[in-house]
């Protein structure tokens, strides 16, 4: 059974991306203004390597994948685990199911990313995957470190020093998610959990990392322990939403997970608190709904379809 400590399923909300609200000093529940996780940066392309601005990166530390993973100051792997996670990286990518990913066509984007249309899935590709799946404190680290704010004090160029150190992992992750995964479509649910209860200034949540979410309301239930669980849908058709379904590669498939390298158009259909008398057949999709209508109508911030 997985370690539930730093899992993927569930968001950390950390001290300077949350406000104590004052009126709720006894529960000690958080509020948070500004709902949004992590940066997104841009490696390699000759499209890309022409924009200016600190998202935008020249090439990360280390000359290639390997010496990163095994080098760099986030986490490094052993190189044991690099070799098993390597050949299973081969053994997946030569599986039916590895043979049957090809790239995607997304018109421009192809051109942007270097990608070409049909291209079969690399082992380097699978490898970036298998490692965020399977090795929880890995994946834990390099959100935490190499995409994330660590204080408010932070900048953007703060947060890019350290993602050029998971570059390499980074850039090949992005694209293997977006260009071998599949669009969300509006009737799609998936939930995550945060680690703390928090009070919403908005419905739509926009996680700049990778994310991981499962199909299963009782795995997320699993991992979500003093926190809650979010019930999210794609906004509309979900066009910038784009996941892979990692259930046939993942040591634990019972987890349904279903992996975002990034998740901007959705919104917040329900929200469950979890404590020792759960009842996960409870929600509360009536409030969220008359609640998104509000945050619709004065903020124009969620996409209000029901």
């Amino acid at each position: 059974q997985r370690n539930t400590k730093n899992n993927k399923f569930v968001t950390e909300v950390i001290e300077d991306e949350e406000a104590e609200n004052e009126n709720n000093n006894k529960q000690k529940i958080k509020t948070m203004p500004k709902f949004e996780f992590g940066e997104r940066f841009f490696y390699y392309s000759n499209y890309y390597k022409a924009q200016k601005g600190d998202k935008f990166i020249s090439k990360p530390a280390f000359k290639n994948l390997k010496e990163e993973l095994l080098n760099n100051k986030i986490y490094q792997l052993a190189l044991s685990i690099f070799h098993s996670q390597l050949i299973n990286a081969r053994n997946q990518t030569l599986s039916k199911h590895g043979k049957s990913m090809k790239a995607r066509n997304y018109g421009q984007n192809n051109k942007y990313y270097g990608m070409p249309i049909d291209f079969p899935l690399s082992i380097s590709a699978m490898l970036t995957v298998l490692l965020y799946t399977n090795l929880t404190e890995m994946q834990y680290k390099f959100k935490k470190f190499g995409c994330r704010k660590q204080s408010n004090k932070d900048t953007i160029k703060d947060i890019a020093k350290w993602n050029q150190q998971i570059g390499h992992w980074y850039h090949i992750f992005y694209n293997t998610v977006f260009f071998y995964g599949q669009r969300t479509t509006k009737t799609d649910t998936f939930y995550h959990g945060l680690n703390i209860q928090l009070l919403f200034n908005r419905f739509k949540p926009s996680f700049k990392c990778p994310i991981s979410t499962t199909l299963s309301l009782t795995v997320a239930a699993q991992f979500a322990e003093g926190g809650i669980i979010l019930e999210l849908q794609p906004d509309g058709v979900g066009d910038l939403n784009f996941y892979l379904d990692v259930s046939p590669l993942s040591n634990y498939p019972e987890e349904q997970e279903r992996l975002f390298a990034f998740a901007k158009d959705i919104f917040i259909s329900d929200i469950r608190f979890i404590s020792d008398h759960i009842d996960l057949r409870s929600n509360n999709k009536s409030h969220l709904c008359a609640l998104r209508l509000m945050d619709y109508i004065f903020n124009a911030n969620t996409k209000y379809n029901e």
